[in-house]
C-alpha cells in the first residue's frame, strides 16, 4: 500500500487546534486533544480506518416500528461512547424498545444482578472491564442458569475480534457501523418473552375471536381463511424457489409479504418463522433457510388442520 495514502491522526494539546494551511497540506483525517482517553482514541481510529475500507454491501430494509410489540425483548446496551449510545437507543426506540444502558463491563454485571435480560448488545472496547472479559464472567456466573444472549458490537477494521468474541462465549457479532437490517436480524433471532414455542396452538385464540366479532378494523373470518387457503401454497412455493436460487432479496420480500397474511389470521408460529426467513434474506444470504422452511411447511399443515376443525365446529 502507498504510504502516502495512509490516514494521518494528529495528537495535540487541549486548546491548540491546528487548522489552516499546514493542516490541509498534511491531510490529517482527525485531530485528538491531549490527554488522550482510550475510548476516544479507539473511536477515532475505527472511524478513520472504516473510511479506508470498501463499504459492506447493504440491503435497504424498512425499519419495523412494531417489532417490539411482535417480539418483546428486554435489552441492555453496553456502550461507553455517548454518540453511539444515543444512536443505538434511538434506533431501538423507533422499533418500540426501551433499552437500558451500561457504560462499562462492570455496569453490565451489576445490571444483570438486578434484573433478567433477553439480549445484551456488548461493545467490545469499554473502560474498567471490556466486553470480552465481561462476557467471560457472565458465562461463569450464569453457569447452569438462564443467561442473556450476548451479541458483540465492534469494528470490521480490527481483525480477530470476531474469533475473540465467540471464544469468550458471545452468541453473535455486529460490525460497526451497525446497519438496521443486521440489528433487526439479531432481534428476530433472540428468544424472549414473545417467542412462540413450537408446541403452541397454531392459531391465536384472541385473534380468531376478534375476526369472529367482525370489528370494523378487520375483515370477516371467513374471508381471511379463504384468502389463506387460496394463497398460502403459492407463497410457500415462492419461498422455496428463492432458497433454491439463492436469491436473498426475493426471500426477504416473499417472507415479509407472507407474514402480513399470517399475522392477520393469527398463525403466530408461521409468522415467527417467516420473520426469521426475512431476517436471513435481509442479511444477504439464505444459509439455514431450508431448515426453517421445513419447519414452516410442518406448521402450515398444523394450521390447515386447525382451520378444518373450525369448519367442523361451525357446521
Amino acid at each position: 500500500r502507498d504510504p502516502k495514502a495512509l490516514p494521518l491522526v494528529m495528537l495535540t494539546s487541549m486548546g491548540q487546534r491546528q487548522k489552516g494551511v499546514a493542516w490541509e497540506r498534511a491531510s490529517f483525517a482527525v485531530q485528538i486533544n491531549k490527554p488522550i482517553k482510550p475510548s476516544q482514541l479507539y473511536d477515532a481510529l475505527v472511524s478513520t480506518l472504516d473510511r479506508q475500507q470498501e463499504p459492506r454491501p447493504r440491503i435497504e430494509t424498512r425499519l419495523d416500528a412494531g417489532m417490539a410489540q411482535r417480539r418483546p425483548l428486554s435489552i441492555l446496551v453496553a456502550e461507553d461512547n455517548a454518540v453511539n449510545q444515543k444512536v443505538l437507543l434511538r434506533i431501538l426506540a423507533r422499533m418500540g424498545y426501551r433499552a437500558d444502558l451500561a457504560a462499562s463491563g462492570v455496569e453490565v454485571l451489576d445490571a444483570l444482578e438486578r434484573q433478567e435480560y433477553d439480549l445484551v448488545l456488548m461493545d467490545v472496547h469499554m473502560p474498567e472491564l471490556d466486553g470480552i472479559e465481561a462476557t467471560r464472567r457472565i458465562v461463569q456466573r450464569f453457569l447452569g442458569r438462564r443467561r442473556p444472549r450476548i451479541v458483540a458490537m465492534t469494528a470490521d477494521a480490527l481483525e480477530g475480534d470476531r474469533d475473540r468474541c465467540l471464544a469468550a462465549g458471545m452468541d453473535g457479532y455486529l460490525s460497526k457501523p451497525i446497519y438496521i437490517q443486521e440489528l433487526m436480524a439479531v432481534l428476530e433471532q433472540t428468544p424472549g418473552h414473545g417467542a412462540v414455542p413450537p408446541g403452541a396452538a397454531p392459531l391465536d385464540p384472541e385473534r380468531l375471536a376478534a375476526l369472529r366479532s367482525g370489528g370494523a378494523s378487520s375483515r370477516p373470518l371467513v374471508e381471511v381463511v379463504a384468502n389463506f387457503r387460496a394463497d398460502a401454497p403459492r407463497r410457500l412455493r415462492s419461498l422455496w424457489g428463492a432458497i433454491t436460487d439463492g436469491d436473498a432479496l426475493t426471500l426477504a420480500d416473499a417472507a415479509r409479504r407472507f407474514r402480513a397474511m399470517l399475522d392477520e389470521l393469527g398463525a403466530l408460529r408461521m409468522s415467527e418463522l417467516c420473520a426469521r426467513l426475512e431476517a436471513l434474506g435481509g442479511e444477504g444470504g439464505t444459509r439455514g433457510a431450508a431448515a426453517l422452511m421445513e419447519e414452516l411447511d410442518q406448521e402450515y399443515e398444523r394450521v390447515r388442520a386447525a382451520l378444518e376443525n373450525l369448519d367442523g365446529a361451525s357446521a
